[in-house]
């Protein structure tokens, strides 16, 4: 209905979306997920008045499916790219996206790269301390 109302590239098509993609989730339904994810970044992309915040919990969604699916890798490439659309709207040293650097550990430490993922974590604790 949004997308008749709105067209298929308006931002609030983008956000029913991901809204759709954390249904699937919750559902325990990845694949879906991440086909609605995908949709709205797309979506969110074309945008020119979406914030950097929204972008960067749609990535992380993304990067959740992604691991969530067996795709390191791809996992990673999400969690990368958040954390630094994160950084580029609230800044360097902001305790909002601390869950995006412990996930970000996890999937570097499941890649084998201990000392990598030691200093992301330590990076995240200093931040939630703060």
């Amino acid at each position: 209905i949004r997308e008749e109302a709105y067209g298929p590239h308006h931002v609030t098509v983008g956000h029913v979306l991901n809204n759709l993609g954390n249904t699937y989730e919750s559902m325990g339904q990845p694949i879906l997920a991440r086909e609605h994810y995908l949709r709205a970044l797309a979506v969110y992309e074309a945008s020119d008045v979406l914030t950097g915040v929204q972008m960067a919990r749609l990535l992380r969604n993304l990067a959740r499916v992604s691991a969530a699916l067996g795709d390191l890798e791809g996992a990673e490439s999400w969690y990368r790219r958040s954390l630094e659309t994160w950084e580029q709207a609230l800044g360097k040293n902001n305790p909002t996206y601390v869950g995006t650097l412990f996930d970000l550990a996890g999937v570097v430490d499941s890649a084998g790269r201990t000392e990598e993922a030691e200093r992301l974590r330590a990076r995240a604790d200093t931040l939630g301390t703060s």
